[in-house]
């Protein structure tokens, strides 16, 4: 099974840059999750993406990362830690307010069993 998430928006801390250490900036989160439905640890067979999404939000908005990088590594990490269904996440954060003619971001994939060795 697979959940899509498309344009997420968060406001967060994320950056190096001294004005970006200070104040929140629009964040936006595309991800495609794939989860085994026989896991144990469903209900009904079925992952929750409403806590998906809170749990992206909660730790955008509270690690204040430095890095776009930084952020998508911590958060396939926990959500692997949090979803035991989780078997893989391809996620993609864009910071839309950096210039005014294009979206700055980063992607990457993540597989459980390469992330939690």
């Amino acid at each position: 099974m697979i959940i899509t998430i498309k344009h997420f928006q968060v406001e967060a801390i994320i950056g190096i840059l001294e004005h970006e250490r200070t104040a929140k900036q629009r964040i936006i989160v595309d991800s495609k999750i794939w989860y085994d439905s026989n896991h144990v640890s469903l209900i009904h067979g079925f992952l929750d993406y409403v806590s998906v999404l809170q749990h992206i939000q909660i730790l955008l908005c509270e690690k204040h990362y430095t890095l776009l990088e930084c952020a998508l590594q911590d958060i396939a990490y926990q959500s692997f830690l949090s979803f035991p269904s989780i078997t893989k996440i391809t996620l993609k954060i864009q910071k839309p307010d950096i210039y005014k003619n294009c979206l700055i971001g980063v992607k990457q994939t993540f597989k459980r069993d390469e992330i939690l060795q």
